[in-house]
């Protein structure tokens, strides 16, 4: 294992995840620093959530020219986006920074793994996904509660200076990252009709699609629910850490034991359980909503931890493209859902919102279902 590599990638990890998920649990205090209303407040990352329109198109220049080229251009965008919001204090400066860090985004958790598929032998690629997921884990913990209470003492905007200086740092170490390339990967890159033949990567795409609508309709709107209950910023945030203990167990648990048990057997328990967890957020028992974020977290990531690590073994020889495809579709959701979540939330609540994901999450249990039963499917 390229020590220096896996570094580098979990860095990268944490200084995006914590971007993203500094925005949910604030989104009462962006409404308000922007004047929108409460429910519109996820229209203004429609463009963030658009981003993913150019994600397929650097996945295929991934195949071509190297993933650790692509990996620092993608890192270049997330500073220069960064940097717009810091600098441009409007709206619209919300909306074409995050659009275009986004961008930067949606390339780095799609190509990252295609990298790490090709750096990391076979048997220790889940660990190496593990040590990501807790990456991630830990910048959804302590996003949360840093983010909030620097943004009501030292403005929201300064924390986009935090994080461009740290994404700088990220993108100067990826320099000292080793250029691999796959044996396979020029064999099949200017064909995307193969991958739409077949019926296993339309059902990860279905798989992917569905998984994402929780992003929005619910870690978007937990927040302003939680709000209209007359919860403070800060107790907002400790859900959101509790929810985020969750995912660092996830990662723990595919760190220690995935390699050990099953990559497929893991994916499909964890799409189960969160299914099981987010039907039990519609009884709105609130003294139980931390034990049920906690284990949601835990679930909804187990099975986030391992979905594109599994998906590196559907298409040998397309692997940064077909990832970036799901990229893409992951993308094409959240523009879908920041458009219909404000008008389903204003219709039905919250708890409308709720049903929707676990809705999705059942039919996402199932297909995954249909994939995993035929062991052949992945190598891992």
């Amino acid at each position: 294992m390229n020590i220096v590599a896996i570094g580098v990638l979990m860095a990268i990890q944490l200084v995006i995840t914590f971007e993203m998920s500094m925005v949910m649990p604030m989104a009462p205090l962006i409404a308000s620093i922007y004047q929108v209303d409460q429910s519109n407040v996820t229209l203004l990352n429609l463009g963030y959530a658009m981003s993913g329109l150019f994600v397929p198109f650097l996945g295929m220049m991934a195949d071509k020219m190297g993933n650790k080229r692509i990996l620092i251009f993608s890192s270049f965008l997330f500073v220069f986006g960064s940097a717009l919001v810091f600098v441009w204090s409007s709206p619209w400066g919300f909306i074409l920074g995050r659009t275009i860090l986004g961008i930067g985004f949606f390339a780095l958790i799609s190509i990252s793994p295609s990298y790490l598929s090709i750096l990391i032998r076979p048997q220790k690629y889940g660990f190496v996904s593990g040590l990501h997921k807790i990456a991630f884990a830990m910048a959804i913990l302590i996003s949360p509660l840093v983010a909030t209470t620097f943004a009501i003492n030292f403005g929201f905007h300064t924390l986009y200076l935090g994080v461009m200086i740290a994404m700088s740092i990220c993108t100067g170490l990826a320099f000292l990252m080793p250029d691999v390339r796959s044996q396979h990967e020029t064999i099949h890159h200017n064909s995307l009709v193969s991958i739409f033949k077949n019926s296993k990567a339309v059902m990860m795409m279905a798989v992917v699609a569905l998984f994402s609508i929780p992003s929005i309709f619910y870690f978007n709107y937990l927040s302003i629910h939680l709000n209209q209950l007359g919860q403070t910023p800060q107790s907002i945030a400790s859900l959101y850490s509790m929810i985020a203990l969750g995912s660092l167990g996830a990662g723990i648990g595919i760190m220690l034991f995935s390699d050990k048990f099953g990559k497929r057997r893991m994916g499909l328990w964890g799409a189960v359980f969160s299914a099981v967890f987010m039907a039990l957020t519609l009884f709105n028992y609130e003294p139980t909503i931390f034990l049920v974020g906690f284990m949601f977290g835990l679930a909804f990531d187990l099975i986030w931890g391992l979905l594109f690590p599994l998906a590196t073994g559907i298409l040998k020889g397309q692997t940064a493209g077909f990832l970036t495809i799901l990229s893409f579709v992951m993308s094409m959701t959240n523009v879908a859902a920041n458009g219909l979540a404000p008008t389903v939330f204003r219709f039905g609540g919250f708890m409308l919102n709720v049903l929707v994901c676990t809705i999705g999450l059942v039919i996402g249990t199932f297909l995954l279902y249909q994939i995993f039963k035929n062991k052949n499917t992945f190598s891992a």
